[in-house]
Formats: structure tokens, sequence, C-alpha cells
């Protein structure tokens, strides 16, 4: 009977921990936010000679709708650049604090969502940033995939920053854990501070590594002072 108590007083509790925190985030996204320009206005649609097409988010406007609320996001990019025969392929999502769960948004990854998809991972999973900017920006999450229907592996690499830092692997997890991990580092150890979050990915078929003097990858990683938020060096 006790331990029936103890977890009604528990739910209970958190339960208004998250009413309180929804509140706070309503209030600090309308009087905190800080400047945005859109991601569309950020990259030149022609890099040195690399002409681009802005792809969807789904195959139809009914799929779309449905992603595009359940990531509620406040703006995003998904856009596929070309020279020859080469393509590389950006995409960014930003969400303004509070617009939807940092621990929701960690779980959609190219290890969740690609592999859901029908991906095969090849190698190992590594943590690096790309040869030319190493140092000056964030390590990403490197990976190599294989599609079906595709001997060539798709190479990737993403990162997925809230507040100029890496989300922790701990806020990856489906568990009321991972729920207070998020709560207790913005209430706690922000203090309650706004901290927008955005996921940027960038992948190619071939290999990354191959590609440092690409101009699209430079172009790209220049506009994004998120992701030299936290560079050591």
């Amino acid at each position: 009977m006790k331990v029936k108590q103890t977890t009604i007083a528990l739910s209970g509790l958190f339960l208004i921990i998250a009413i309180a925190v929804l509140a706070w985030a309503n209030y600090a996204r309308g009087h905190y936010q800080q400047p945005w320009t859109k991601l569309e206005n950020r990259l030149p649609r022609e890099i040195a000679g690399w002409t681009s097409i802005d792809l969807p988010l789904a195959d139809t406007e009914l799929v779309k709708q449905a992603v595009e609320d359940h990531l509620n996001y406040d703006d995003y990019i998904y856009r596929q650049y070309t020279l020859g025969g080469k393509s590389v392929y950006i995409y960014a999502m930003f969400w303004r604090q509070g617009r939807i769960s940092v621990r929701e948004m960690a779980g959609h990854t190219p290890d969740g969502c690609w592999i859901t998809s029908g991906a095969r991972q090849k190698g190992e999973k590594t943590r690096e940033a790309i040869p030319y900017l190493s140092g000056l920006i964030i390590p990403g999450e490197f990976r190599f995939f294989e599609f079906p229907g595709s001997a060539v592996p798709v190479n990737v690499i993403w990162w997925h920053v809230w507040g100029g830092e890496i989300v922790p692997s701990a806020l990856e997890k489906k568990s009321p854990l991972a729920v207070m991990h998020e709560v207790w580092t913005w209430l706690w150890v922000r203090r309650g501070r706004p901290a927008d979050q955005i996921f940027i990915r960038i992948h190619t078929v071939g290999d990354l590594r191959s590609m440092d003097e690409n101009p699209v990858l430079i172009k790209f990683l220049k506009l994004f002072p998120e992701l030299r938020a936290s560079h050591q060096g």
C-alpha cells in the first residue's frame, strides 16, 4: 500500500514539475528570444558552381503535415547541392526553447530513423570533426550506412545542439529519468535560461573525409556558429 501511495505521490510531483516547466518554457519563448536568421537564407542556392534544390520532408502532403505536427519545428532546411555526379545533402532543423522536448528530439537521428527505414550501419559509431575544421567545430556523430538496393555506403555526420552544447546520450533514453535529466539541466544547471536547440546533418554518397575541400561543406559550417559555440583551440 505504501509503495502505491509513494508512486502516486511521485507521479503527482512529476506532473506538477512538468506543468511548471511548460509554463516557464512558454513564457521564456515569448520574452527571451534571440535573433534568428532563416535557414534557407543562410545558404546561397549556388556555391562555387554547385547548384541546389530544396527537398520536401515527406513524399506526400499528408505525411508532410504529420511530420510537421510531430516535430513541431520553428524552422528547417533540406537542400541538395550537386556538381557533376557529386551530391551533398544539407539538413537542419531549429526549435525555440520549450517548443519540443530535447529528449524527444534526441531519438530522431540516423541511428534511429534511418535504421527503422531499412538502412544498415557499417563500421563503428564514432564522434569526430570533419578534418579540415578539426578543432574549430564541435565533433559530430559520424556514421556509414548502407541502404537496400545500393552498394555504395552513405556517410553522414550530425550534431544535436542545445544551448551551445551537444545533447548528452543520456537524453536519448525513453524514460522518466531522461525527462528529469532534461528538466534538471535546464532549471538547475542553466538556471532556466532559454536555450534553443538545433539539429544539423550532412550526408553524401562516399566518404566525407575525402571532401575536405568541398566548398559547400566549408560554406555551410562557417555559417553555423552553433557548431563553434563550444570549440576549444
